[in-house]
């Protein structure tokens, strides 16, 4: 019931309605969203607040809001439960699994191409792949940060500098670029 200058007196909780005392206008009350009618409709499960039939802005005790606007129990993998915020939060770029401390808990090999260092509790790439910098920014690239070194590297520190070589390959170096060789290219000879 609003009053002649439309400031709102009640409000219906059939309507799940409450007032907002800041404005005296109703809004919809915690669970519901105001889809822009007379009544709210209810928020998806788990969610304190919403601002959709399928997003959530805050969940209810023991879930946890992802970044998609779910709420869950449980966090999906590169994120770990943030008990104060109720949230999903990143883990580090390089952590498939992490504790609330930037600890990596486990690494995924398959995907990401890393393995735990156990001295740093960090995912450090495998054999045979380096750490993808942006030349431009030196900074981690997001869209892959480990990727394989070039044919006949062992390893290497990006794709125009191998620092050891399989067997049968010999490291060759010409202006800034070290890479492995099955045969020398043209003007240089193996040096043994």
């Amino acid at each position: 019931m609003c009053n002649q200058s439309g400031l709102c007196t009640s409000c219906s909780s059939d309507d799940h309605r409450v007032i907002d005392v800041s404005t005296s206008r109703c809004i919809a009350m915690p669970g519901f969203f105001d889809n822009q009618t007379t009544v709210s409709v209810p928020c998806p499960v788990n969610c304190r607040t919403c601002k959709s039939s399928t997003l959530c802005t805050s969940c209810t005790n023991a879930t946890f809001l992802d970044p998609n606007g779910f709420c869950s129990a449980t966090c999906s993998p590169r994120y770990y439960p943030n008990t104060g915020l109720s949230i999903c939060q990143s883990c580090p770029y390089d952590c498939y699994t992490c504790d609330g401390y930037g600890n990596c808990l486990s690494c995924n090999d398959t995907i990401d191409n890393r393995m735990m260092d156990k001295g740093t509790r960090r995912c450090i790439p495998i054999k045979g792949y380096f750490q993808n910098i942006d030349a431009n920014t030196t900074k981690l690239s997001p869209i892959q940060i480990s990727l394989i070194c070039p044919n006949g590297c062992k390893s290497c520190n990006s794709l125009t500098a191998c620092t050891a070589c399989l067997d049968n390959y010999a490291l060759g170096t010409i202006g800034k670029i070290s890479l492995c060789y099955k045969e020398c290219p043209d003007r240089f000879y193996t040096n043994r």
